[in-house]
């Protein structure tokens, strides 16, 4: 029972949090300063995968609480998606963005970041893997896993590739950095991410029981 109410907690705390921060961010509330990374107001907030993960979380989340089977196989479908999901966001933030950067590290988790970057994606991983009880789903059901990554990569790819110049890619569409070397880039950055995704899955669905 105790379990059950610390997910109850957290998930709830999950859902608030998604919705504040995304109201922040869309309405260009700042309260560390002025943001220069990773930031955007009204619709364009979307581009961003950052924004779509803890959105889907934060549905995720909201879906589960009101769920009467929260071992449902779409409810745990939802949950191990939307935490893998999440997962990558932190991740590639925490190790890839952020240390990999001529700005401070501090200004990847300034404002909306703070909880979207760090906060957020913390919470849903700790009530997933630990108080939600969801069920274990079956290896192809982890498929699943990678229709966000497949997704958000088919408008982040062809909004680059619209946009290069002499095999060149402008960073006002490459804002994550992951093209910096230009067209060939594709063939790395995609099968990696990729398969962190599904690896991530993996690792998170073994631990369910």
């Amino acid at each position: 029972m105790k379990k059950e109410k610390i997910s109850l907690f957290l998930n709830w705390f999950i859902v608030l949090l998604t919705i504040l921060s995304f109201v922040f961010m869309f309405l260009g509330i700042e309260f560390m300063g002025k943001s220069k990374l990773l930031v955007s107001t009204n619709i364009g907030v979307f581009k961003y995968f950052t924004v779509d993960s803890n959105l889907f979380v934060g549905i995720s989340s909201l879906i589960y609480l009101l769920s009467k089977n929260k071992k449902s196989k779409i409810v745990s479908i939802l949950k191990l998606s939307s935490t893998t999901s999440i997962t990558i966001t932190f991740l590639v933030t925490l190790l890839f963005l952020a240390p990999f950067n001529t700005y401070p590290f501090i200004e990847f988790y300034k404002n909306s970041n703070l909880f979207f970057h760090f906060l957020i994606p913390v919470c849903s991983i700790i009530t997933f893997l630990f108080f939600d009880g969801c069920s274990k789903v079956l290896r192809k059901d982890l498929l699943w896993n990678l229709i966000p990554m497949l997704l958000y990569f088919i408008y982040y790819a062809t909004n680059i590739i619209i946009h290069i110049e002499n095999n060149v890619v402008s960073k006002d569409y490459d804002f994550y950095g992951f093209f910096k070397i230009g067209i060939l880039s594709f063939f790395l950055v995609i099968p990696f991410m990729f398969g962190l995704t599904y690896l991530i899955g993996f690792f998170y669905n073994k631990k369910l029981t």
